[in-house]
């Protein structure tokens, strides 16, 4: 069997049976939304009728520019995605607040910071 792994596992479907997710009604949670990838997929989601998109940034001030830009179906937390209390909070919030959460992305970068 030669080719990739990947490529053998696509093999047997057929082109254009891509399915897209459903975002209309959805509530989704994005870390690292205060910029970037994340803060263009919170704009892709509300596009595609998401209710609500919860924009988390370890920089809370950069999250509320972005939830502010998006309107009254985002909302911004400020928080630390290594502090495991904080996401427990964020979900627990967001579920009294908006329901079942449908979608989280996790986007937020983490890493050590050191010298080599």
């Amino acid at each position: 069997m030669g080719g990739s792994y990947a490529a053998h596992r696509c093999a047997g479907r057929r082109a254009g049976r891509v399915r897209r997710m459903e975002l209309r009604d959805r509530v989704a949670i994005i870390t690292g939304a205060g910029s970037g990838i994340g803060e263009a997929l919170a704009e892709r989601f509300l596009a595609e009728g998401a209710r609500h998109v919860v924009v988390c940034d370890l920089d809370g001030d950069r999250a509320r520019t972005v939830a502010d830009r998006l309107g009254e179906r985002a909302s911004a937390v400020g928080l630390d995605v290594a502090d495991e209390s904080a996401i427990v909070d964020l979900v627990e919030s967001t579920l009294r607040t908006h329901g079942p959460i449908d979608v989280f992305v996790s986007n937020a970068g983490y890493g050590k910071r050191g010298g080599v």
